[in-house]
């Protein structure tokens, strides 16, 4: 079915469609799957209705109902740009039902949708909130933004506080939305990440509230950016130039320490016997202690140097049981240093270690 087929544009000097003619309301819906228009819609843009497309809708409160089709052509919504230069045009493929316009104009109403249509389908940016005044009140900012174009419209309220389209053309809305210019969101949500970086502890480099860089805090990438080997997603393509960027200059996640190691350090390191602990510290950066406070690198390890006594993790979850292969009983464990002593002169007895 062709639902969405979307482009924005600008024109100059607008005009509203059918002269005098007022623009039906069109609610912004996030919970609509599909945008849709009334009959009154459809028939003033002059777009007819596929009507082997027909759709059946179930509604939260009341019961369903089947749209007439879907429009061949495209739906044109003008909105009004808040610099006054232009329009922003969306154009999209609606659903056609019954939406109230049976009793003229001023009662119907179309749905656009917010995830489908303006977000996914139109790459534009729906912002709702509303801005705190010095008085302390607050006022409705809703707006839609197209950010290649660097424009934007409000996204009013009606009576019943439902955001509608600022349409070209379109009866005024009871709530009129203010939204913030370009450099004050930038403001508002660099004053939002100063405050996170406060909350988590994280140090910040300087940031230009005023410029379109994006955040250069060192720490605060780290926990976004994923591991090197796995490949990018559709989402790390989509985000490439957003807030995934990670700064040239940023600190590794890990920092070389120098450990100096001693008999209960190694054992606990691994929690393996003695030889073992031996092999695999065998490396020149390693720095051992001995006991009497002689200096040694991995290289030089011993068995002896890493043999230690009874280990409490160990006994939970090292020992393994005699078994008996062929007659022959025999005990294995890995750490024969971590059993107490009557344990270790009771396994000896029944069998050779391995």
């Amino acid at each position: 079915a062709k639902k969405t087929s979307m482009g924005t544009q600008s024109k100059k000097d607008p005009h509203s469609r059918g002269g005098e003619k007022k623009s039906i309301i069109t609610l912004v819906d996030s919970a609509t799957t599909h945008s849709m228009c009334d009959r009154n819609e459809a028939k003033a843009a002059g777009v007819s209705v596929d009507k082997s497309q027909s759709h059946e809708f179930r509604v939260a409160s009341g019961p369903g109902f089947n749209s007439d089709g879907v429009t061949e052509g495209q739906i044109p919504f003008d909105l009004k740009e808040m610099d006054e230069k232009g329009t922003m045009s969306l154009k999209t493929h609606c659903e056609v039902a019954e939406m109230g316009g049976i009793g003229g104009d001023d009662q119907a109403k179309n749905l656009i949708s917010v995830a489908e249509t303006l977000v996914l389908g139109m790459g534009l940016d729906v912002v709702f909130y509303a801005d705190r005044k010095p008085d302390g009140s607050r006022v409705w900012g809703a707006c839609i933004i197209d950010v290649d174009r660097g424009t934007m419209s409000r996204i009013n309220l009606t009576e019943d506080l439902l955001p509608a389209l600022d349409r070209v053309g379109g009866a005024p809305q009871k709530y009129w939305s203010q939204p913030l210019t370009f450099d004050q969101l930038a403001d508002r949500y660099a004053r939002a990440a100063k405050n996170r970086r406060k909350r988590l502890g994280i140090k910040s480099s300087q940031h230009n509230s005023r410029s379109q860089g994006a955040e250069s805090d060192d720490e605060e990438h780290e926990e976004y950016q994923d591991a090197e080997e796995s490949g990018p997603s559709d989402l790390d393509t989509w985000m490439e130039h957003g807030w995934r960027q990670v700064n040239k200059n940023q600190r590794p996640r890990t920092y070389k320490r120098d450990i100096v190691y001693d008999r209960k350090s190694v054992h606990n390191l691994l929690h393996t016997p003695a030889e073992e602990n031996a092999k695999a510290l065998k490396h020149p950066e390693v720095v051992y202690q001995s006991d009497d406070g002689t200096m040694k690198d991995g290289t030089h390890l011993t068995a002896e140097d890493c043999t230690y006594g009874n280990c409490s993790v160990c006994k939970q979850v090292r020992p393994v049981a005699p078994t008996k292969r062929s007659g022959t009983v025999n005990t294995a464990y890995k750490c024969v240093e971590c059993f107490d002593k009557d344990t270790q002169l009771v396994y000896a007895s029944t069998g050779k270690r391995e």
